[in-house]
């Protein structure tokens, strides 16, 4: 299946994943519908059981697009020069997020809750996506010779951008985040 139609536009099915992505960031799992997603997406509400055979399935599909995001940050990342100057550069790729997060808060975060609520299934598939971050956080911590405490500095990263990622959507303002991710950019400095 092409990813895009002749037209340039996405197709059916990527165009459903990208809907279902925002619609559950900005309205949570539960409060979005299939037909929602359908109508966000133009495609016909039957359509999209061609493509999905359940919400759970589109779901997964979402946590699949999310993946890729990620590994396309870390990938962008991973072009600096030390393994503190990538940690540096995942920073600096958050920055970019800002006004997002602001509205409605990280979008990894928020979809990790909102899957939890939604019972057994799907919450371990959402965790996945804080694993790949935490292991290349700990890889990067370890190849700058932290050692036995890279896994802790990893969590502590991780936990450093959720909070204030939850902090800057509560409180409205995008200076919470960049606040925190200048401190963080400043604690990746003392441990050089």
């Amino acid at each position: 299946m092409p990813d895009s139609l002749p037209s340039g536009r996405p197709n059916k099915r990527d165009r459903l994943i990208s809907a279902a992505r925002d619609a559950i960031h900005c309205h949570g799992y539960a409060a979005t519908s299939l037909a929602t997603i359908a109508e966000a997406a133009d495609v016909p509400l039957g359509n999209v059981y061609y493509y999905f055979k359940t919400k759970e399935d589109l779901v997964r599909a979402v946590i699949e697009d999310h993946e890729a995001l990620i590994n396309a940050t870390l990938e962008t990342a991973a072009a600096g020069p030390t393994p503190l100057g990538r940690l540096h550069n995942f920073v600096a790729e958050l920055r970019k997020q800002s006004e997002v997060v602001v509205e409605h808060g990280c979008p990894l975060g928020c979809l990790g809750q909102d899957l939890d609520k939604a019972g057994p299934g799907l919450e371990n598939e959402s965790r996945r996506l804080f694993a790949a971050q935490l292991l290349w956080f700990e890889t990067q911590f370890r190849e700058a010779g932290k050692g036995e405490e890279s896994k802790a500095l990893a969590i502590h990263m991780l936990a450093c951008i959720q909070g204030a990622s939850a902090l800057c959507e509560r409180l409205s303002s995008a200076e919470v985040l960049t606040n925190e991710l200048d401190l963080l950019d400043g604690w990746l400095h003392q441990l050089a």
